[in-house]
């Protein structure tokens, strides 16, 4: 197994605020390679979605543009299981 293969992150979901450029691009590009559904959400639809392409194949959610704490937590809440569920 090689160091890599240790961080996989295969049947997770990242949520990644600011994703539409900057760190916010590359955290999401990279936690989409290492195998997470991402949602993305910025402020610029546009950027959004030049991100989703990238990593569409891991694309969990793609939001539109997310201005508020409360807003952006009900896209996840309705976009997520909850995990309380499970139990």
């Amino acid at each position: 197994m090689s160091i890599l293969d240790r961080f996989r992150l295969d049947g997770q979901v990242a949520v990644v605020t600011g994703s539409g450029r900057g760190i916010g691009e590359g955290i999401a590009v990279g936690l989409a390679e290492a195998g997470a559904a991402v949602v993305v959400a910025a402020r610029r639809t546009n950027e959004i979605e030049a991100v989703a392409e990238k990593i569409l194949p891991s694309l969990a959610v793609r939001s539109d543009s997310c201005l508020d704490l409360p807003g952006c937590q009900r896209r996840v809440e309705c976009t997520l299981p909850d995990p309380r569920e499970e139990l």
